[in-house]
């Protein structure tokens, strides 16, 4: 019998019981480095203790589920972990219609964006509970940033 909130997971040696970690997961505003307020999904470990951070940079669709279920599988494994909306002062697009995606994507000027990015690593830098370590993944158009 599985305890309660634990999976099981198979291997080949045997079965082990993964507890899913304890994280707090809410829908913040942090300031880019031009002041303007910037929607983010914010994702942490609840435990006590310093964390490194991570920015989860969305893909061309926006801040939708699958980002945010990024950001919360990484303060799974120990991080502070923020999924900035890239377009907050564009407006998200609708993800069915490709031309709008498109159009919204590289309507965001470059040093928007990097502006956006550097304010997220300040934010995560000035938490509490931050160990000073910020790293980045994603695919919000890099070629071009």
């Amino acid at each position: 019998m599985t305890p309660s909130g634990a999976h099981t997971l198979q291997t080949y040696v045997k079965e082990v019981l993964v507890y899913p970690a304890d994280i707090q997961s809410s829908m913040i505003q942090y300031p880019s480095q031009d002041g303007t307020p910037i929607k983010a999904s914010f994702s942490r470990p609840t435990a006590s203790g310093r964390y490194p951070g991570v920015v989860v940079i969305m893909e061309a669709f926006g801040l939708n589920d699958h980002i945010k279920d990024v950001a919360r599988r990484f303060a799974e494994q120990g991080y502070c972990a923020l999924a900035p909306d890239m377009y907050s002062r564009e407006g998200s697009p609708d993800p069915t219609v490709m031309d709008q995606v498109l159009k919204t994507m590289f309507s965001v000027p470059d040093a928007q964006a990097v502006a956006d990015l550097e304010g997220a690593i300040t934010y995560l830098k000035g938490l509490p509970e931050a160990n000073g370590k910020v790293g980045a993944i994603g695919t919000f158009a890099l070629t071009r940033i």
